[in-house]
């Protein structure tokens, strides 16, 4: 990544176990952005609100229920840390990347009040015997997600660590409208007997597609509410792109 050829000024970079981390700004759109090893790990305004369309999905469905206790696995730049902190609920944040809660907190706004833990989010998972009424998985490492990620043995662990009505929201990015990984997931959560939707575009090649994992049946599409310093339009008609569908593994299927 560079940062100039973006038309953005760098403003932090530091090595970090996970690779390079930098952080830059635009003046002109507003825009901070989050690298690491040059793939895009966040991007927000100065007050940490997201400027991402699928961080801002997750966050409307969490606002649809009656959460209180949120765990977050994987940080980036923490926006959707910052944005439930906001709201008042009580949030706690697993990365195994020790660098990223400096830079989400000097940065991108993160409270001193949301718990972070530096862990790998299964192995948290099997140690805490916390409850959650909402638990959130958006664990990639570049474009790679964990390798449990979507697997049943994870989604079952962490239905244990929810609260009667919990809900998981699993953050998967899709190669395209024949890119069946989503659809897996789904059969996945359905193998160990958790109800699942998938909230999804269609078109783009490396969109992000939100999993919607037990207490899900009410949900509904989610629309923007907390707005950014720049770039709510295009945020706004990205969120209205997206739609619930069910699982099915015919490749191509649209959501409805």
């Amino acid at each position: 990544m560079n940062a100039k050829t973006h038309g953005m000024a760098l403003i932090h970079e530091c090595a970090s176990p996970f690779g390079k981390l930098q952080v830059a700004w635009s003046e002109r759109t507003k825009t901070l952005t989050l690298y690491q090893g040059g793939y895009l790990q966040s991007r927000s305004d100065r007050y940490g609100i997201a400027k991402v369309d699928y961080i801002h999905a997750i966050y409307e469905l969490i606002r649809q229920g009656e959460a209180r206790d949120v765990l977050i696995l994987g940080c980036g730049g923490g926006t959707l840390g910052t944005m439930l902190t906001g709201l008042g609920l009580r949030v706690t944040m697993v990365d195994f990347n020790p660098k990223a809660f400096d830079i989400a907190r000097e940065y991108f706004a993160l409270p001193a009040k949301t718990t972070c833990i530096v862990d790998d989010g299964m192995a948290f998972l099997n140690r805490t015997r916390a409850r959650f009424d909402v638990i959130v998985c958006d664990m990639y490492l570049g474009d790679e997600a964990a390798p449990y990620a979507g697997a049943p043995v994870f989604l079952q662990l962490a239905s244990r660590r929810l609260k009667p009505l919990g809900r998981i929201f699993l953050n998967v990015i899709v190669y395209g409208d024949a890119d069946p990984m989503a659809d897996r997931i789904a059969q996945a959560a359905k193998f160990v007997n958790l109800n699942a939707r998938i909230l999804d575009g269609s078109g783009k090649v490396g969109r992000n597609a939100v999993l919607a994992i037990g207490a899900v049946e009410k949900l509904r599409r989610p629309k923007l509410t907390l707005i950014p310093d720049g770039g709510a339009a295009g945020l706004a008609q990205a969120l209205d792109a997206y739609g619930f569908r069910r699982a099915s593994m015919q490749r191509g299927i649209q959501p409805r």
